[in-house]
């Protein structure tokens, strides 16, 4: 029975997670993923996690818990912008998964058969400003587009620094 479960950080690295995401992409979308393709999902997990060091109970995409989704879920603070563009810090809930490989199919799966799958052709096409106008579309993020995507494009020329190892979708 789905429970409310302590809000735990659950951090992991870039560098560490490039292949563990790498890996959960070509089991769910059956193929290998681009340096392109994979660079604009490492963005976003970048821009929702503080790059990783503030992901919780392995929810990679800052996820909401929403009551009857047969999950386990955690509370902890948060941002959200209103309509206005005010700011508003609050306490909202958020799914939990145990391990890193089950939070990562349930996020790849939202965009691949889930309520984003809108962006999903943005992310095969290597296109981060379409991915990201997409997920504002379907009311992914609060923040204003113009934000969200200044921070992917931060976090993008980020991963385009650390020389991240070549994938087998690049061949």
């Amino acid at each position: 029975m789905p429970q409310l479960v302590a809000a735990t950080r659950t951090p992991i690295s870039p560098q560490a997670m490039w292949p563990a995401m790498a890996a959960r992409f070509e089991a769910g979308a059956n193929q290998a993923p681009t340096t392109g393709q994979l660079m604009i999902l490492m963005a976003q997990w970048m821009l929702e996690t503080g790059a990783g060091a503030s992901m919780v109970q392995w929810n990679v995409g800052n996820i909401k818990h929403v009551p009857g989704d047969a999950l386990d879920w955690c509370d902890y603070t948060t941002t959200e912008y209103d309509a206005q563009g005010v700011k508003h810090t609050l306490v909202q809930s958020f799914k939990a998964w145990p391990s890193l490989e089950a939070g990562l199919d349930a996020w790849l799966h939202i965009f691949l058969l889930g309520r984003y799958s809108n962006a999903w052709p943005y992310v095969l096409d290597g296109d981060p400003d379409g991915f990201a106008q997409a997920l504002r579309d379907r009311g992914y993020y609060t923040a204003t587009e113009t934000s969200y995507d200044a921070n992917m494009r931060a976090h993008l020329r980020e991963l385009e620094a650390m020389s991240l190892p070549a994938l087998d979708g690049d061949a």
